[in-house]
């Protein structure tokens, strides 16, 4: 399927509506799931009704429109998602797919009023259907690790990947950039800012925090120091300040404030002698930055992997072949042919045989499931056609 970026069509629809919602908009390659989850958790938890949109959905089409972490009921998504195609027809815009969705998720936002919203980008920035959002919206643009992605649409290097993903900046207001792994992204990012009147700003949370985050790794902590240089934003910026109530920014250092959307489990309940053998099944693939070897190699040393291939255009076509994968003296299942719901079933079932083994031998066994949204996605669908009891998830 061929993609004609354009912001256009989508201008177009997007005039058939009013949206007024307070949004922050966020890009990048990397980490903008993260930051946008932990963006929603400290404003909910700050009182505000957070309305959040983010593609690709996992199960169903609801799950990337949430109102306060709760996916939009399926009456008020086809409420709306019937007039913005009624609009379509009536203007002939010939919007695409994701622009339909984009254009719905920002009506379900209009109707249910929320206080804030949480934009993510599709893909890119500039031709963005997310870039349709009225600058006097825009609270903050935010720039997450730029990496090598989607060169055929964005560009063959970093820097002009940066300058595209850059570009959702607004006259007037502030845009953030996160920590960067390419240096040269930051001067291409900065330019394009300043050319478009907005006011650049550095990741950079200088007071210190006490908070826990159990979601492990440096660039997490990255992620949470661009969220809440974000917060901290709206809370001195003047724009913000304006365009925002007095009793919700109030409402942000009011107390402590929880900053993970996952829920820490109590002290007592840790144990610190559990030894877990565990089976991991990974879809990957070769594309740049991200190699098999690149995935497998920081892993805890497992006795078992199972891999499928994962295409870049999802589970229904054919990916590139694997390169070697590392050397273990463990067991390796290596399932390279297409990654579908068959190679799925026989990897669990593989796993099985795992577990039984496991726990013949007196241990306790974890299967963790991990590389792409679509292999998790599919994982669940599979659990609920088969009814499996035997999976705890």
């Amino acid at each position: 399927m061929s993609i004609d970026l354009t912001l256009e069509r989508v201008h177009i629809l997007a005039s058939q509506f009013s949206y007024t919602r307070p949004s922050i908009h966020v890009t990048g390659t990397n980490g903008k799931g993260s930051v946008a989850c932990l963006l929603a958790s400290i404003l909910q938890a700050s009182s505000f009704k957070v309305g959040k949109f983010n593609t690709p959905h996992l199960i169903s089409i609801y799950d990337c429109i949430t109102i306060n972490d709760q996916p939009v009921t399926p009456e008020l998504y086809h409420e709306c998602r019937t007039q913005i195609e009624q609009a379509n027809e009536r203007v002939n815009a010939s919007a695409s797919s994701f622009e339909l969705l984009t254009v719905t998720a920002l009506l379900v936002f209009e109707r249910v009023a929320v206080d804030i919203a949480i934009v993510e980008v599709g893909m890119g920035g500039r031709l963005d259907a997310t870039n349709v959002m009225p600058d006097q919206c825009i609270l903050v643009s935010a720039l997450t690790t730029v990496d090598l992605d989607h060169q055929a649409f964005l560009g063959e290097t970093v820097d002009l990947i940066a300058r595209e993903k850059a570009a959702i900046a607004r006259q007037g207001k502030p845009f953030i950039l996160g920590h960067q792994k390419h240096s040269s992204v930051v001067s291409a990012a900065e330019g394009v800012v300043l050319q478009q009147g907005g006011t650049f700003m550095r990741n950079a949370f200088g007071s210190p925090i006490r908070a826990m985050l159990p979601l492990h790794g440096t660039h997490q902590l990255h992620n949470l120091s661009l969220a809440l240089t974000i917060i901290s934003t709206l809370l001195t910026d003047s724009s913000c300040c304006a365009a925002l109530p007095p009793q919700l920014l109030h409402a942000i250092t009011d107390g402590d404030r929880r900053l993970s959307f996952h829920t820490m489990p109590r002290p007592e309940s840790l144990s610190l002698t559990r030894c877990l053998h565990i089976t991991y099944i990974l879809a990957l693939s070769h594309s740049p930055p991200k190699t098999p070897e690149q995935t497998v190699f920081p892993l805890l040393p497992p006795r078992s992997i199972a891999v499928l291939r994962f295409p870049s255009s999802g589970w229904n076509a054919v990916g590139e072949s694997l390169l070697p994968l590392p050397s273990y003296e463990q067991p390796v299942l290596s399932l390279v042919t297409n990654a579908n719901m068959t190679s799925l079933q026989r990897a669990l079932e593989w796993t099985e045989l795992q577990a039984a083994q496991t726990q013949d031998e007196g241990g306790e066994h974890l299967a963790v499931l991990a590389g792409s949204l679509y292999l998790v996605a599919d994982f669940y669908r599979l659990m609920k056609r088969l009814e499996a009891p035997n999976f705890t998830v």
